[in-house]
């Protein structure tokens, strides 16, 4: 992008207009290996991880080589080859909410991620300015929704991102886990890692179709999840898989998991499940049975599971099973309401106006919200030249709106929060309703 193209912001000046030494921006070839490798150290070094010293370390990246690299430049600099701000994007698919009792359904979206900036360059807009011209990119390309996952949930609340998803980690005490469930018809298999890579991503279209929030795995995500790439073979050793086949023989779910020494006492051993997805209720059921049976083994935990999770109903005490480190998974950011809006599916027949504000102006305006008995949904903006006046409704961020698309949030919660404001008090109760949200959306996997 040429210098005059540069919004306002732009991080070669500080917050309050005073110059700094230019600063460029740039795209990085994912082909050109050096120049790949110079992303990546600044990639590292944004977030305080190891090295990239080898080829086994640059395979730990490699899904960076189907993405697009963002990087700022700092020319004054002495190594002024390497990046001083980082950022990726891909196209992948979100699942949003389908109409009541449907599934869910697959919509495009600009994923981000990696956005770093190096520790001599912090506060002065970096971050800011390539966040905000890859939303801007993004929507120039059509697209109607941003999504991330954050190490730093702060930050991306002022870019208009709003916490759609949210999870928690489980453990399970097996020592007190005595199990109320019904045996599943089918049947657990301890199965080679090497053959659940071609069940899993079948397994895994027909899981995630039943709830919102999950995104498109990208390329090599089930090879290095199974161990199959070559700097996670040693450290596959340990993980096993098992396969759930239902009682005709079809795979309806499948564990990874592996067992060592507690963390919290040294004479135990715990199970950590690295991936749990299931189909269907029984594979559910049969693949955390299969866990909790497992010899030697006194808890399980689980990570990246949803808010309601039922296993602790499905154990005779309760209290055998604790959950731990709720939080925001991913963040959605809406780049055009109209067709955010029409693209999920909603719950209820009714008709409301949106008064919508957009601290970037990227989507901001008043929009009227019409939805019928079969989900469908008309969006009509009322702030254009020739469009009826707004009316009376709900005012509300986008970052608030994003929160509410997948149904993560309630309209009434908010309102009581100050984050959605009314002129007429039912008015978020017949948001809420519109939305419904059998289950809470979830996602299983960050990026």
């Amino acid at each position: 992008m040429r210098d005059a193209d540069r919004p306002s912001g732009s991080p070669d000046q500080t917050a309050d207009g005073s110059s700094l030494p230019a600063l460029r921006f740039g795209d990085v070839d994912p082909t050109d290996s050096e120049a790949l490798t110079r992303w990546l150290r600044a990639r590292v070094r944004g977030f305080h991880e190891a090295e990239i010293e080898t080829d086994a370390d640059l395979e730990r990246f490699a899904s960076s080589r189907d993405r697009t690299l963002r990087a700022v430049f700092d020319d004054s600099e002495e190594h002024s080859e390497i990046p001083v701000g980082t950022l990726s994007a891909w196209e992948t698919a979100v699942r949003l909410p389908g109409a009541l009792g449907s599934a869910s359904r697959p919509v495009a979206a600009r994923a981000i991620s990696a956005v770093s900036v190096a520790p001599t360059h912090r506060r002065r807009g970096i971050a800011r300015s390539l966040i905000t011209r890859e939303l801007r990119d993004a929507r120039d390309q059509g697209l109607y929704l941003a999504v991330l996952t954050a190490t730093e949930s702060a930050i991306y609340g002022r870019f208009g991102f709003g916490p759609a998803t949210r999870g928690a980690d489980y453990a399970l005490d097996t020592r007190r886990a005595r199990w109320m469930a019904g045996a599943p018809a089918g049947r657990v298999r301890l199965v080679p890692r090497e053959e659940l890579r071609s069940v899993a991503p079948e397994i895994d279209a027909e899981a995630h179709a039943q709830v919102a929030g999950e995104i498109l795995r990208w390329p090599n995500f089930y090879d290095r999840m199974l161990g199959l790439t070559p700097d996670r073979r040693g450290a596959a050793a340990s993980l096993r898989a098992v396969r759930y086949d239902d009682e005709s023989g079809r795979p309806r779910g499948y564990a990874l998991y592996r067992v060592g020494a507690s963390a919290t006492d040294p004479r135990e051993k715990d199970a950590s499940v690295i991936e749990l997805v299931a189909a269907t209720p029984d594979a559910y059921a049969a693949l955390w049975r299969f866990l909790a049976d497992l010899d030697l083994v006194a808890r399980v935990q689980v990570r990246l599971r949803d808010v309601d999770e039922p296993i602790a109903w499905m154990v005779e005490d309760p209290a055998a099973v604790t959950k731990s480190n709720e939080r925001e998974l991913l963040w959605a950011r809406v780049l055009d309401v109209p067709e955010a809006l029409t693209a999920r599916g909603w719950a209820a027949a009714d008709a409301l106006t949106l008064h919508v504000h957009d601290p970037l102006g990227i989507a901001e305006g008043s929009f009227r919200l019409s939805t019928d008995a079969e989900g469908r949904a008309e969006v009509a903006r009322l702030d254009r030249p020739g469009g009826e006046a707004a009316d009376a409704g709900l005012r509300l961020g986008i970052a608030e709106l994003g929160a509410l698309l997948l149904g993560g949030a309630r309209a009434e919660t908010l309102a009581r929060a100050r984050r959605v404001l009314f002129d007429h008090r039912e008015a978020p109760a017949r948001l809420d309703r519109m939305i419904g949200g059998e289950r809470p959306p979830r996602l299983s996997s960050v990026f």
